[in-house]
């Protein structure tokens, strides 16, 4: 079959029509979808953004917390502090691993230890014992009894200790627990001389008194 220039012309135009739709119609189909992923990517992009918002707002928030308890556990420790360092009778604490964590002038004066309570703070215990043991009529067994209140983790109220040079103190235990957990304890030492003293002419007195 034979095709005049001009017919062949027109199937050339035709064909080249055909083919200008095919990639009119792909560029259509290539450009929605360039759209629909640009429109999930903005979405997901505002979806992010905000999520970048709400955790910026949370960590805001939470250093503002943190912040307040922080301001508010310190006051907490300052007035502890100040309440214990004015006391009149000595106390110690201690943590679990038997390392000081407070004490106060009181403690400081009946153990005639030539320090601020300050300077004491994360001091071995333990061997802290050992160094004021002689000061005690019974050396040993004011160590050994404080072993053995710290091994049983009870309350004990009112040991009396004798020391060398005349005293009567008298000792409180107070295990520390939180939630279950042994977490420390609390000495308490009162010099009691001059009271036990007095109870005694009183019992003298009525003794006499009833002979």
């Amino acid at each position: 079959v034979y095709f005049t220039p001009e017919i062949s012309s027109v199937f050339l135009i035709i064909g080249m029509n055909k083919e200008i739709a095919i990639w009119q119609r792909k560029w259509e189909r290539e450009k929605n979808a360039r759209i629909q992923a640009e429109a999930i990517l903005e979405d997901k992009a505002f979806e992010l953004f905000e999520a970048s918002e709400l955790l910026k707002k949370n960590n805001e928030d939470l250093e503002n917390t943190v912040e307040q308890r922080t301001k508010a556990l310190k006051e907490s420790q300052r007035r502890l502090e100040t309440f214990i360092s004015n006391l009149q009778y000595g106390i110690l604490l201690e943590d679990e691993n038997r390392r000081m964590m407070l004490t106060n002038k009181a403690f400081c004066s009946i153990f005639s230890i030539p320090v601020a309570p300050e300077a004491l703070i994360g001091a071995d215990c333990e061997a802290a014992v050992h160094e004021i043991k002689n000061l005690f009529v019974d050396a040993d067994y004011f160590v050994s009894r404080i072993d053995e209140l710290l091994d049983k983790q009870e309350l004990v109220l009112g040991d009396e200790l004798y020391t060398t040079d005349g005293r009567i103190l008298e000792r409180n235990y107070v295990p520390i627990f939180y939630d279950d957990d042994y977490i420390g304890h609390c000495w308490q030492y009162r010099d009691v001389t001059q009271l036990r003293l007095a109870q005694e002419q009183i019992k003298l007195s009525e003794e006499k008194y009833r002979g």
